[in-house]
């Protein structure tokens, strides 16, 4: 009776230590899934820069040759992006195993990061097309642009970011849009009271007083975007959430 109860012990050890090892397994791809995935962003934010600054060079200065080391963001990108992932992962256990803010946002200032330059090349390329007429089409190329960054923000972040696994729905992109609206609405409106309020005072460059803007947009806007995509719109996928070693 004893040696049956040792043997059932020994089945019960066995049976964890195989499910640790799966699930130590399981963590190592999805480690490795996550930096092959940020090494392609970067990869694709690099290509996409590469066509911003060569376009809008050909355009100003058509007979001065783009930079030679511009080519170096085909390397410097994809191989920072994926870096960061180790770094940040590395952080995250430091902290708490189960912190998983940090991991989270780091992959969504990726894709932000991906999605500005979707938006500015589509929004350059329109512009181009168009003949460089800027009148009240520039609004309507804007919009395009933000459209399809949105698209391709809502199928980042729900697949890869926040990794969550059922289907989506209509319903939810159109929250996801409505979030973004109102993160657009934030920037916009920081910038406007920023550069209304700074621009005024003296020793204050017009320039500079736009920059301050735009940076307080940036960081405003994407909070919001972060905290509304975290907690409103993806807040199932936190329940099953397994994050790497």
């Amino acid at each position: 009776m004893h040696f049956a109860t040792q043997i059932r012990h020994l089945s019960r050890y066995k049976v964890r230590i195989l499910d640790l090892v799966t699930v130590n397994k399981n963590m190592q791809n999805k480690m490795r899934s996550d930096v092959i995935g940020a090494g392609f962003i970067g990869f694709f934010m690099a290509i996409l820069f590469l066509v911003i600054e060569y376009s809008t060079l050909t355009v100003i200065r058509p007979d001065e040759p783009p930079p030679i080391y511009y080519w170096l963001s085909l390397i410097i990108f994809p191989a920072g992006s994926s870096l960061g992932m180790f770094l940040v992962n590395d952080i995250r256990k430091k902290v708490s195993a189960k912190f998983s803010l940090i991991y989270e946002f780091y992959k969504f200032t990726l894709v932000g990061g991906m999605n500005i330059f979707i938006d500015t090349t589509i929004y350059n390329g329109l512009i181009v097309v168009n003949g460089l007429m800027l009148g009240n089409e520039v609004l309507a190329f804007k919009g395009i642009a933000f459209i399809v960054a949105v698209i391709n923000s809502y199928f980042w972040n729900k697949k890869w970011t926040f990794s969550e696994t059922n289907r989506g729905s209509v319903g939810q992109f159109s929250k996801f849009l409505v979030v973004s609206i109102i993160g657009l609405a934030i920037s916009l409106g920081s910038i406007q009271i920023i550069v209304t309020t700074i621009s005024p005072i003296d020793n204050i460059h017009p320039l500079t007083s736009a920059n301050i803007g735009q940076a307080t947009a940036v960081v405003l806007s994407a909070a919001w975007n972060f905290i509304g995509y975290r907690y409103l719109i993806f807040k199932n996928a936190r329940a099953n959430k397994k994050f790497p070693e």
